[in-house]
């Protein structure tokens, strides 16, 4: 379909439908109707460019205004974006819910790196949210955590880079409907468009429950680089639909908009000039 008519489909679609965070009957697709993602270990090739993904989970719980009862602990996808810090989805941590968040309190998370290992966990880590963006109105959803003994020195980190629709990425995730302790990854799934308007990537990465947070990845050089964070989707549906389209598209905070967000940028920045060493995955042949 041409470019002119993406816009004019996009704009009809976006004026009919609000994106949530991804519940447990978000979309997944396959041309052949079998769940396309696979449990991830070491025999993939991309076993090394993966270990800066993690699982995570909130160890609080947070009051709602407006409602009765608190926002319970989350679990969704993270990854590093410098050697202390890692990134997800604001809604993972602080819910849908409102809630009156205080600058200056401590948000413990625990943080499961999980790739290649067929047990489960091979590394844990505890952190605390320091910077957040997201909730009523914002067109962000994300939230960076510090991470104790600052894995990316060891495991590596990313860089936030931008793509074009059409391009082929990688999405590894962790989700209720697999195996929290497991990452999964699905390779060759696509960016379907974009809109810039409000910083987000269409995509047909398959995404469940607990994928929130995970990010999308292309290779430059053998070197991976995130182009989008996955957020939510449109329409959810519980089956395996053959074929995208818009109205059930899947959706990602692009890395373009998150790297408008002054403030992150300047955290992700201070943290790498920090840094003992270059980048473990930059050294990669």
């Amino acid at each position: 379909m041409k470019r002119r008519g993406w816009v004019s489909l996009l704009g009809f679609a976006i004026g009919q439908l609000q994106p949530a965070p991804a519940p447990a009957t978000a979309n997944v697709f396959a041309a052949d109707g079998v769940d396309p993602r696979r449990y991830f270990d070491r025999t993939d090739p991309w076993w090394r460019l993966l270990l800066p993904v993690a699982a995570v989970s909130s160890d609080f719980a947070l009051r709602s205004r407006g409602a009765i009862g608190n926002v319970g602990p989350g679990v969704g996808t993270a990854f590093m974006v410098s050697p202390c810090f890692a990134m997800t989805s604001y809604h993972v941590l602080f819910g849908q819910t409102r809630t009156t968040l205080d600058p200056i309190a401590s948000y413990p998370v625990t943080l499961r790196f999980t790739a290649g290992s067929d047990d489960g966990v091979t590394l844990s880590a505890k952190g605390r949210v320091r910077y957040w963006s997201g909730g009523e109105g914002s067109s962000n959803d994300v939230a960076l955590i510090l991470v104790d003994g600052c894995p990316g020195e060891r495991l590596g980190w990313y860089d936030l880079a931008t793509i074009t629709a059409g391009d082929a990425v990688t999405m590894p995730s962790v989700s209720h409907d697999r195996d929290l302790r497991r990452l999964s990854i699905q390779h060759d799934c696509t960016v379907r468009a974009q809109v810039i308007a409000r910083g987000w990537l269409l995509h047909d990465c398959a995404s469940r429950e607990g994928a929130s947070g995970a990010p999308l990845i292309v290779l430059s050089d053998n070197v991976p680089l995130v182009v989008g964070m996955n957020a939510g989707e449109f329409t959810a549906q519980r089956k395996v639909r053959r074929h995208w389209d818009l109205v059930h598209s899947n959706w990602a905070v692009a890395s373009a908009q998150l790297r408008q967000v002054s403030q992150l940028r300047a955290v992700i920045a201070r943290d790498r000039a920090r840094a003992s060493r270059p980048n473990p995955l930059a050294a990669l042949d």
